[in-house]
């Protein structure tokens, strides 16, 4: 079958007229479709808020495990230093040479602990 042979093909079929309600209903349809599809202007705004505050809370959670792990680090030092000035014989410690310099420490000059804080 050729292109003319379908075109009078389809010439002999019987034409189908729409009734008078057939363009409303198509209407109405299509905007009942619409409005249960139509994505939500206020969804991404809410989104990108709660990406943001749950961003932000994770930062300061991990700014506080850093505070807490530089403090405790500290207090693990300042309790060293303690319990070295009643230790050593000396209060002078030799912490080596480094580039033709020799470095010492002498405790007296380190501050004493306040609440295990240098």
């Amino acid at each position: 079958m050729d292109e003319r042979e379908l075109k009078e093909a389809l010439r002999d079929l019987p034409r189908i007229v729409p009734s008078g309600q057939f363009s409303d209903s198509v209407l109405r349809r299509i905007r009942r479709d619409s409005r249960e599809t139509k994505p939500r202007a206020w969804r991404a705004p809410l989104l990108i808020a709660a990406v943001a505050i749950a961003a932000g809370g994770i930062a300061r959670e991990r700014e506080r495990r850093q505070a807490r792990a530089i403090q405790e680090e500290t207090r693990a030092i300042a309790r060293e230093i303690e319990g070295m000035r009643r230790t050593l014989p000396s209060p002078m410690i030799d912490l080596g040479e480094r580039d033709g310099v020799r470095y010492v420490l002498d405790l007296r000059r380190v501050p004493a602990s306040r609440g295990g804080i240098l």
